[in-house]
């Protein structure tokens, strides 16, 4: 059996909707396949109903072990199974895995990564091979209604350390850049209404400094929203803060007293209702996520899986 390991923490978090996204793919096109929580019972909210084993790993099963949890990858390590990594995010990569250790000592066969970002970095230091799923985006929550934002500015609030500066700078300069725009902070969502407010929101801000594929973003741009903030590194592949294809307002991740000055036309531009400078940009945004769709992911799932079990 296929189990994907899942931790038992009850949390709105993209990288476990991921793995019960997987699982719901593979037993749909007939895979043996489910989530691995350790206490029995435990079921993440807001998931499609998918099989979920309790704490017990068989021989012959392939364990997919998410990159933030090496204690679990070093206490299977011996057992009589395959054992792969899935690596939704760069930065877990190594500040959680032991001095002088990487996953070849846990004998981690090969990896699933959501973005050639996190792949280069596991290739590059590893040597362990790596295969790109396409991470879909579902149209019926993520798409533009083509109907007027609403002067909001959201952003996740448990990444959202930097925000509280970055208001007081912009409060300084302008008080209306915070009292006459709404700031609104993400947080316990379920995904129905994350959607519904990034779909009426007109700005989404990224001030994460570490994401794998600012997925955050892409969901926002396809739903017509300006992305304004930090690549968060992971992001360098798909944010263009410039050119062409310039889809976002970038910064150097962390420099959010760069990001106030940035601010500033567009929120001069939110408050007149002045908003055609930023249609190219827009539309380069919903160009960007023409990919990330639900069919590809389930292609390139059903793919690997085909090809490697």
């Amino acid at each position: 059996m296929i189990l994907y390991h899942c931790p038992d923490i009850q949390m709105k978090c993209a990288g476990m909707s991921r793995l019960y996204g997987h699982v719901n793919i593979l037993t749909k096109h007939g895979f043996d396949a489910a989530i691995l929580h350790a206490n029995k019972g435990f079921v993440l909210d807001d998931q499609p109903s998918v099989p979920i084993r309790y704490g017990e790993i068989q021989e012959g099963d392939i364990v997919v072990i998410p990159e933030s949890y090496p204690g679990i990858m070093h206490e299977i390590k011996d057992y009589p199974i395959r054992r792969f990594a899935i690596a939704l995010s760069w930065s877990y990569l190594f500040q959680t895995l032991p001095d002088n250790m990487d996953w070849r000592h846990f004998n981690i066969e090969r990896a699933i990564v959501v973005s050639p970002f996190i792949g280069k970095l596991i290739e590059w230091s590893m040597g362990i091979p790596v295969h790109l799923i396409i991470a879909g985006l579902n149209k019926s929550l993520y798409h533009n209604e083509n109907i007027p934002k609403k002067n909001w500015i959201s952003f996740i609030k448990r990444k959202s350390d930097l925000v509280t500066n970055l208001k007081r700078i912009l409060r300084a300069r302008n008080s209306d850049y915070i009292d006459k725009i709404e700031w609104i902070a993400l947080e316990n969502l379920s995904e129905k209404d994350y959607a519904e407010i990034i779909r009426k929101s007109r700005v989404y801000l990224n001030v994460s400094t570490a994401e794998g594929l600012v997925s955050s973003c892409l969901k926002a741009m396809r739903c017509g929203a300006i992305i304004a903030g930090f690549d968060s590194i992971g992001g360098t592949d798909l944010l263009k803060g410039s050119g062409l294809q310039k889809n976002s307002i970038l910064v150097q991740t962390g420099d959010y007293v760069s990001l106030a000055y940035e601010l500033e036309p567009l929120l001069k531009d939110m408050i007149s209702e002045q908003m055609t400078t930023w249609k190219n940009m827009i539309l380069n945004g919903i160009n960007t996520t023409k990919a990330f769709t639900c069919e590809a992911e389930e292609a390139s799932l059903i793919k690997f899986w085909k090809e490697y079990l």
